[in-house]
């Protein structure tokens, strides 16, 4: 016991020293600073698919004003009949300069943990924050979709489903197993990617360990509340998820970058 406490003393110590708290601030930043550009993508790929704006205007009409109606009208038939090739392509060149910059302070600060310089260029390292970029929001995507919103896609699947208590044993059981193991690999991917040095990577387990069990705890959490708290409000709810979503966001940096202190320490045999 007196082992742990010194343990987590060390680490509480290094993650102070290393600036962590800072590091994990930064990256939520540019992450939340990503989302502008990302639904920029998203809204300039609509033209690009054969999408009917009258299946849209339609299902709106009679909901709103006709005021707000006829604006909301042209907007639609703007999103989905124009082209913007040039502000998706811009739009996807800031999502990725944002997000991986990001991902280039995390680097520093994973290698400041483990006492190494990153020797690599700017490209080099551009480019492993891209990488890093693509585990991280496959990660993210998982933690949102199996943990999350886990009850809501239940309730989902169950209605086309009558044996509803052997679906809901299946689905929590393979769907907490899949999404450990992706959060699992991403977690250590990002860990010896970041890396600059020499890695072993059955060594990156614990730190790895500790940040999926944080996350799965943190996103639980973020369930209980989507599931009951939510809907009590219309806008009190949805501003107090979007607040709730920047914390978890903030949180789950964290608890990465503090994994990589645990790995760095136990490596080290401090």
């Amino acid at each position: 016991m007196d082992k742990i406490i010194v343990f987590i003393i060390k680490i509480y110590k290094e993650v102070k020293e290393d600036d962590i708290f800072s590091i994990a601030n930064n990256l939520t930043y540019k992450i939340l600073l990503s989302l502008f550009p990302f639904v920029l993508i998203l809204m300039s790929m609509l033209s690009y698919f054969n999408i009917d704006p009258e299946y849209f205007i339609s299902s709106l009409n009679g909901s709103l004003p006709d005021d707000i109606m006829d604006v909301a009208a042209a907007f639609i038939i703007d999103l989905t009949q124009i082209k913007r090739p040039s502000v998706l392509s811009v739009s996807i060149i800031f999502l990725l300069y944002s997000a991986s910059g990001g991902f280039n302070t995390v680097m520093q600060g994973i290698n400041k943990a483990y006492g190494q310089k990153d020797s690599r260029n700017f490209f080099h390292r551009r480019l492993v924050s891209v990488i890093l970029l693509v585990f991280f929001i496959i990660a993210i995507v998982f933690s949102l979709v199996m943990l999350i919103f886990s009850d809501n896609i239940y309730h989902l699947i169950a209605g086309y489903f009558h044996s509803i208590k052997l679906l809901d044993s299946v689905f929590s059981f393979a769907g907490y197993i899949i999404t450990v193991s992706v959060l699992l690999i991403c977690v250590m991917a990002i860990n010896s990617l970041a890396l600059a040095g020499k890695k072993h990577f059955r060594r990156l387990l614990p730190g790895s360990c500790f940040t999926v069990l944080c996350w799965v705890i943190l996103s639980k959490g973020f369930n209980i509340y989507v599931s009951n708290f939510s809907r009590y409000s219309t806008l009190y709810g949805s501003v107090a998820g979007i607040m709730l979503l920047m914390i978890w966001l903030n949180l789950i940096c964290t608890c990465l970058l503090i994994g990589s202190e645990i790995n760095a320490l136990i490596i080290s045999g401090q």
